[in-house]
């Protein structure tokens, strides 16, 4: 399989990954949690505009708790690291499936798709919120 063509818009969300959130919850080994805050967060991103599209305001908040609760937890269960952190394999496994999916470009929308699509207790979570 070849490389995973990203978006401009993904890349910058896991440039702020990096920036941003591995300093605020640092952690060794990134999961998709850390990517659905970023889409959360960024109200330009394809992913964002989906979710908007989706919930209301006070809803996104609950389920960017919630994430931000399942970060915490991950940082819990992980050894502290912000020099060098690596994503998940999980990453490149959900990028390979967007693409196998016949997308040309790998999209915070797609990825946000595909990372609910595999995440149960997100599914739960979400009919919770009424979504």
């Amino acid at each position: 399989m070849t490389e995973p063509i990203l978006s401009y818009e993904l890349k910058a969300l896991i440039n702020k990954i990096k920036e941003k959130y591995v300093v605020e919850f640092p952690i060794q080994i990134i999961t998709p949690n850390y990517l659905l805050l970023a889409i959360l967060e960024e109200k330009s991103c394809d992913g964002y505009n989906i979710v908007n599209r989706l919930m209301m305001d006070s809803t996104i908040d609950e389920f960017k708790q919630y994430i931000i609760d399942r970060i915490l937890i991950d940082g819990a269960n992980s050894i502290k690291q912000n020099d060098n952190p690596t994503f998940s394999d999980v990453f490149d496994t959900y990028a390979e499936e967007v693409m196998n999916s016949g997308a040309s470009l790998v999209t915070s929308s797609l990825m946000f798709n595909t990372i609910i699509k595999h995440d149960n207790e997100i599914i739960t979570t979400l009919a919770k919120l009424g979504v």
